[in-house]
């Protein structure tokens, strides 16, 4: 600290606790975050129900209509997951109609702090971390072996 001080480059340095100034940002919990997604899925459905003068959410449907209903699928982020009792991770939940849907999604985001619900929530959001940080490793190992190829192939056109 005293040599910074002495330099006149460095005349206006001060010094303050770093946990103070990069504080942790308070993450949500898993349950939290798949509450805010299906906020999102109500909102897109309430803009599909009645679209005059509503600017359409930004965001990824989790359902398709068709001739027998309403299907969707539950997320969390991108890997869909069964929720519902009874419900395979190959199954959709079909509903008659958006009004349904808009209702199935509001009583979902009722009873996900239940500890059957938020146990297959987090369940899933640990699956989706395991998932992704296979990825990582995966491409980790992809870019070695393509430097190890280049590295290679440059010592290879030397001799």
């Amino acid at each position: 600290m005293a040599v910074a001080k002495k330099n006149p480059l460095f005349a206006n340095v001060k010094f303050t606790n770093k946990d103070e100034v990069f504080k942790r940002v308070t993450r949500k919990s898993p349950v939290e975050s798949f509450i805010d997604a299906v906020e999102a899925q109500i909102k897109l459905v309430e803009y599909y129900m009645d679209p005059k003068d509503k600017e359409k959410p930004k965001t990824r449907a989790w359902f398709e209509k068709n001739n027998s209903g309403v299907h969707t699928v539950f997320r969390y982020g991108t890997m869909v997951f069964p929720l519902l009792d009874g419900q395979k991770e190959t199954d959709t939940v079909t509903v008659p109609s958006y009004a349904d849907l808009l209702e199935l999604y509001q009583n979902i985001q009722a009873v996900s702090e239940e500890p059957a619900f938020k146990k297959r929530i987090d369940d899933a959001a640990e699956k989706m971390v395991k998932i992704r940080a296979l990825g990582v490793e995966r491409k980790k190992k992809e870019n070695e072996e393509k430097a190890k190829k280049e590295k290679e192939n440059s010592t290879s056109e030397l001799e």
